[in-house]
């Protein structure tokens, strides 16, 4: 007879909302919700395509395809996500900062149609299909953090198309919750495999995975976007912003050296004159106190006064700053002295 199968949901207990983490109501709700319909409906898990590092000449007919459904119009994103050292130490898509000064590039994955998705090593057999991608005008490439991936891939190769970020759409729509790719991928591919504690065993397939997981989630959080009517807000504030401002970060910003020493030392005469004036603004006996031991070589600004200090005194023989030995030889005497 078939054995009955038992699926667990996890979520926040409650009592853990109730000290303050109220953001996360929202999952128990979800994982509320996802219980009856697996209970309903079942369960059954995914299965993918990835194709883990196929031969060059495979990989540049994927690129084809890809190409094929731009000239016939589709309306297709890009998705791409690299691994770098960095990247896989950390095993976290929102540690990666865009200042780290990790640009090594191990592999790079790639998924344009939900459910598909590719990962090659990051070499030079692979690089004029790569090129030929990553360099078409028409691309709408989809990332997760692209602001790390981004600078790393320019470094290396040029990249034309718009850029639409998932993780900052997800931020926009739930900017309470964690912002990681493994977190939001439940809410948009239910029935996914766990895949995040592969990048060392299995590190092209954890790649793929990574690629196809952006694209689904991006996809899912545009439509949640649109209902929610934020779309707009995101295509304007982020989407077309970048456009401007990565522009500007690939021809550089010009700067006239005379007006900005000028403009130096007029800031500095002038904080020079307010720090002046704040100085004298203090009276002496507000100011704080530094007692030299001896006198200064240096007494610029150094005021000198006459003070009582208090003196010890041995109270047996009258001697002034007595020391150490000096109470030693006033002990009471034992038996033996």
């Amino acid at each position: 007879s078939d054995r009955a199968r038992c699926w667990v949901i996890a979520a926040d207990h409650p009592s853990f909302l109730m000290r303050g983490q109220h953001q996360y109501v929202p999952v128990l709700q979800y994982a509320a919700q996802r219980a009856v319909e697996v209970a309903a409906d079942g369960f059954t898990y995914d299965e993918p395509r990835y194709l883990s590092d196929p031969l060059p000449e495979t990989f540049a007919g994927w690129v084809r395809d890809y190409r094929v459904a731009l000239d016939r119009g589709e309306d297709v994103y890009l998705s791409v996500d690299i691994e770098t050292p960095g990247k896989q130490k950390t095993d976290e898509d929102t540690l990666a900062r865009e200042d780290d000064d990790d640009y090594i590039i191990l592999r790079c994955g790639f998924a344009f149609r939900p459910g598909e998705a590719v990962s090659i090593p990051w070499s030079a057999a692979y690089m004029p299909a790569v090129e030929e991608l990553l360099g078409d005008v028409r691309n709408r490439l989809v990332g997760w953090n692209f602001n790390y991936d981004g600078p790393r891939l320019r470094h290396q190769l040029t990249v034309r198309g718009e850029v639409h970020d998932g993780m900052i759409a997800w931020h926009l729509l739930n900017s309470a919750l964690d912002k990681r790719l493994g977190f939001v991928t439940p809410f948009y591919v239910k029935n996914a495999r766990m895949w995040k504690h592969l990048s060392g065993s299995q590190p092209a397939y954890y790649n793929a995975a990574d690629a196809d997981m952006a694209l689904r989630n991006y996809l899912g959080i545009r439509r949640d976007l649109a209902t929610q009517q934020q779309l707009p807000v995101f295509q304007r504030h982020i989407i077309d912003l970048h456009r401007v401002t990565d522009h500007m970060s690939a021809i550089g910003v010009k700067r006239d050296e005379v007006m900005r020493r000028e403009a130096e030392i007029a800031l500095t005469e002038q904080l020079q004159a307010v720090e002046t004036a704040m100085d004298a603004a203090i009276p002496v006996e507000a100011r704080r106190e530094q007692i030299y031991k001896t006198k200064p070589r240096d007494l610029t600004g150094v005021l000198e006064r006459t003070v009582q200090v208090p003196t010890r005194v041995c109270s047996a023989c009258g001697i002034v700053k007595p020391n150490k030995p000096h109470f030693r030889q006033l002990k009471r005497p034992t038996a033996n002295k």
